[in-house]
């Protein structure tokens, strides 16, 4: 299954105000807040490019009488922002069905549930997995890729990975860069101050022995050039279409930038490395 890391978000600041209840029809743990909703939703445009599955279900017994996937054709799918009152902003979703090609809808009352998909491995016309083995107990399945040369888009939806939206400021954040991030985490800058609160008992008074504020200095310097260089990578990578950064990719990048500019520091300004407690680097 998918990298569950990759998919999360503080549902929590999302929906405060609002009711929730739970949605789910096919998992087991009602506790993952994945499968909440909120009453009124609050739709995002990205919304637009999923496949929205529309399940119909009889009030009688609750089975599935219907089930099909409607996509954005013909502008069958839109998003409406409504002000209300109180200045509130409050986005919501519609879907014209008489826009909607080909799909047979059964006359009646139904309970609907609407599944939001977005293609990930494949898709609702290019299926690239199918179920090989399912489990005695019924929990689990194993997937067989069908298209082997999707070898490596597979690899990189099971691992941990950053997708191509957060890439650009996961390098900010790496190389402790300036400027507004939308990642979802701490953009607090580190400082030579910062640091030095953060560092072991008696590192700080080692350091300082060379001037903890010219070390500070030089390693940033490093690391603004390692930025630029990993930035050209990364953006080499999106002109290709890549679309996941995984935890090996992202390293990968990130060390390679930083050892080909550290050894351009070294080059440039003569500077020795001495066998100091912590591996410091000075100059002569």
């Amino acid at each position: 299954m998918a990298e569950q890391q990759n998919y999360q978000s503080n549902l929590q600041e999302l929906s405060d105000s609002y009711t929730r209840y739970n949605v789910s029809r096919i998992i087991a743990n009602k506790k993952d807040d994945l499968l909440d909703m909120e009453v009124p939703a609050d739709f995002s445009v990205a919304l637009l490019e999923n496949n929205i599955e529309v399940n119909l279900y009889s009030l009688a017994d609750n089975s599935l009488i219907f089930s099909d996937v409607v996509k954005n054709v013909s502008g069958s799918i839109f998003i409406e922002t409504l002000q209300y009152s109180d200045n509130s902003l409050r986005r919501l979703l519609y879907i014209d069905f008489a826009k909607v090609q080909g799909l047979d809808l059964p006359s009646g009352q139904y309970s609907v549930t609407l599944n939001f998909f977005a293609d990930e491995i494949g898709s609702y016309d290019d299926r690239l997995l199918k179920v090989n083995r399912i489990s005695t107990s019924r929990t689990e399945i194993e997937l067989k890729l069908m298209d082997l040369s999707k070898q490596q888009l597979m690899t990189e939806f099971v691992l941990p990975s950053i997708n191509s939206v957060w890439i650009t400021d996961a390098l900010k954040q790496a190389f402790n860069q300036s400027g507004s991030t939308t990642i979802p985490a701490d953009n607090t800058l580190l400082t030579s101050q910062s640091i030095g609160t953060e560092l072991p008992a008696g590192m700080e008074a080692q350091i300082n022995q060379y001037n903890f504020e010219s070390v500070y200095d030089i390693s940033q310097e490093i690391l603004n050039k390692a930025y630029i260089v990993a930035k050209e990578e990364v953006t080499k990578l999106l002109n290709e279409n890549k679309t996941r950064f995984t935890t090996q990719t992202l390293s990968s990048i990130i060390s390679s930038s930083l050892a080909t500019e550290y050894e351009t520091y070294i080059n440039q300004n003569k500077v020795t490395v001495s066998q100091l407690p912590y591996d410091l680097v000075v100059g002569d």
